[in-house]
């Protein structure tokens, strides 16, 4: 994030902070009111969304004051921008349309469980390209994800140097278990309506998928 950005939230916080500060004052009789406060947060909530600024606007009515908070850290929009220099080049751009097209409709706001869908359908992808284009371990397509890890332990895709057995095991068993939560998400029909669920979301499938692509890059080299 760079200097003029983070001048312009300050900014914004701040103005807005002074705007719900008055209209929740004692004797406060104006025109102006707690709505229009509202509808102002609405639209730079939709500016953040469209341009892809990863903070929300939250109202402390305890202390009656105005926050701006940051949804992610550096580190994942590290991730993000990873993510998407993978999915413009062969061999992962097939792979990744899911996680593409999962990210724009975070973009447009859309926190529903067709992102959750796409999302797990590119982890999918991803295992089956490693496993079965890419190293012909198996002919299977439609194995469970848990099937296409065996195989990658099997064939010594987690060794790797500088990294310990129990420490590898754990990373592992975390991957496993979000793929199962993104997979348990993927048969429910509610939507998801949680810009924060989403951010998590998003990244935690993006860095699973980018350890997976770097690792194969170490392993077939």
């Amino acid at each position: 994030m760079n200097a003029d950005t983070v001048l312009c939230l300050s900014f914004l916080e701040h103005t807005i902070g002074k705007m719900w500060s008055g209209v929740t004052s004692m004797g406060y009789r104006g025109s102006f009111g707690k709505k229009d406060v509202y509808a102002r947060i609405s639209k730079i909530e939709d500016v953040f969304i469209t341009e892809g600024v990863l903070w929300e606007v939250e109202i402390d009515k305890h202390n009656k004051n105005v926050v701006f908070r940051q949804l992610e850290s550096e580190a994942m929009e590290d991730i993000d921008q990873k993510m998407q220099a993978l999915a413009a080049e062969d061999p992962w751009k097939n792979a990744l349309e899911g996680y593409n097209a999962a990210f724009d409709r975070y973009l447009s706001g859309d926190y529903d469980d067709t992102l959750v869908k796409k999302l797990y359908n590119s982890i999918e992808e991803v295992l089956k390209m490693i496993c079965v284009d890419l190293e012909g371990w198996t002919e299977d397509r439609e194995m469970s994800h848990g099937k296409y890890l065996q195989l990658l332990g099997e064939n010594d895709f987690y060794r790797a140097n500088g990294i310990t057995a129990p420490e590898l095991n754990q990373l592992i068993d975390s991957m496993e278990k979000l793929v199962s939560k993104t997979g348990a998400d993927r048969k429910q029909e509610h939507a998801y309506h949680d810009r924060e669920y989403a951010t998590l979301l998003i990244h935690q499938t993006g860095a699973y998928i980018y350890f997976l692509i770097s690792r194969y890059d170490e392993y077939s080299n």
